[in-house]
């Protein structure tokens, strides 16, 4: 399923400058493959190109918004944006929250941090949250370099630090295992085992589905969440993962086994 013209032609549309077409860095182009496999799209959350027209658009339906790079890894320059009432807006940049009155100055803001460079905009999913911080989950699949057939080779879960609205470790996360994560969470009737599958099932199906676009690619990090509700999302894809995160599991199998599929799939002289 290769798809040479459509990132291109988008780019135009929305009238952004384009970037390397068919970049495996480029998280817009990475979610307009999965779009075109159609069993995944309930798991993907609405996300566009940022324009200041789609942020309003976006903003008039879901009220709480996420902006972030389209390139770019560790939650930098992530912003989250709440509309409180028509003219009060609130807005989260790491642990830092900002209230900014009427319309103008919150566009003002934004473009001041966004500095002309390309970024996304995405429907804020409610993430279950452990004692009210939010969790998600950091999915390591593989393959060998002569096989076809992905491996979750280690999957943890991670909380966010108090007042952060991102999980990433630079920003003092705490990594978890993925049950007690989900344990432990908000999650309304959670069903652990039905949990578990879905998102084991969901990361093999996003690096099935990037498989012919990415065809000599052989690791990836999914960052995957569950809402408050049960229903799991895939929140990020990444193709070169950070895996310093299963070190501090107690047991070290997931991150010795991580290490082992890339060592093997480095023998041929390429890396994964």
């Amino acid at each position: 399923m290769k798809l040479p013209y459509i990132e291109k032609t988008l780019r135009i549309v929305y009238g952004v400058v384009e970037l390397e077409k068919n970049s495996i860095m480029d998280k817009w182009y990475k979610h307009q493959i999965l779009l075109e496999c159609k069993e995944l799209v309930k798991f993907l959350p609405e996300t566009h190109l940022y324009t200041k027209d789609r942020f309003w658009e976006m903003m008039s339906r879901y009220k709480e918004i996420m902006i972030k790079p389209t390139r770019g890894n560790g939650g930098r320059g992530i912003i989250k944006v709440s509309k409180i009432t028509d003219e009060i807006y609130e807005v989260h940049l790491r642990k830092r929250q900002t209230t900014i009155m009427e319309e103008k100055s919150l566009e003002q803001f934004l473009q001041a941090r966004l500095g002309g460079r390309e970024f996304l905009v995405q429907i804020c999913i409610s993430l279950a949250k452990v004692k009210g911080n939010p969790i998600d989950f950091r999915y390591i699949v593989q393959r060998k370099r002569e096989e076809l057939d992905w491996v979750i080779t280690g999957k943890h879960g991670k909380v966010a630090q108090d007042g952060y609205i991102i999980t990433n470790l630079q920003n003092g996360a705490t990594v978890v295992t993925v049950e007690e994560a989900l344990l432990n969470s908000n999650i309304t009737n959670l069903d652990l085992e039905k949990t578990l599958a879905a998102l084991d099932d969901l990361s093999l199906a996003v690096a099935k589905c990037y498989t012919n676009e990415f065809d000599t690619h052989k690791i990836w990090g999914f960052d995957l969440a569950v809402d408050e509700s049960g229903h799991v999302w895939l929140i990020e894809a990444n193709s070169i993962p950070l895996v310093g995160g299963f070190r501090y599991l107690e047991d070290l199998s997931m991150y010795n086994k991580v290490l082992w599929y890339k060592a093997y799939n480095q023998k041929s002289g390429k890396k994964p």
